[in-house]
């Protein structure tokens, strides 16, 4: 069974994550292009090779419960505890959407009221309801 990823969130940037468990290893260590390692007397771990500006420069090793996140081409290692303390899962609902159409209309009315520029309030407020009933639909 291939790893279905899940799509997590930093604040800067998402990532895909998947947990590295003894059921998924094998699959794991293609899914992020990495070395799987077997040696008598030890857990299977994957070594993986960890780009920093542009270049493969080291190497990173996870083990069993850990976190691969892939952004790109580029791989990182977390353990679950820097995981679960970094990193949460993408909300994707119409509510977020809302709530970053409501963020952008806060932001045009400062832009109107402190610099006199952007659009005017009742323009802002037109398209975040065209938006909203994209969103939820045209409520009667």
């Amino acid at each position: 069974m291939e790893p279905q990823p899940q799509r997590y969130e930093r604040i800067q940037f998402e990532v895909e994550a998947i947990r590295i468990t003894e059921a998924n290893i094998i699959e794991m260590s293609s899914w992020c292009r990495g070395e799987l390692k077997i040696e008598v007397g030890f857990d299977p771990y994957i070594v993986l090779s960890v780009e920093q500006n542009g270049q493969h420069s080291r190497k990173n090793r996870a083990n069993v419960g850990d976190w691969i996140t892939k952004n790109g081409r580029i791989n990182k290692v977390y353990t679950d505890k820097q995981f679960n303390a970094t990193l949460s899962p993408v909300r994707e609902t119409p509510v977020v959407a809302l709530e970053e159409w409501i963020d952008w209309a806060m932001r045009e009315q400062d832009n109107a009221t402190y610099y006199q520029t952007g659009k005017s309030m009742l323009a802002v407020r037109d398209d975040a309801v065209k938006e909203i009933i994209k969103l939820f639909g045209k409520q009667e």
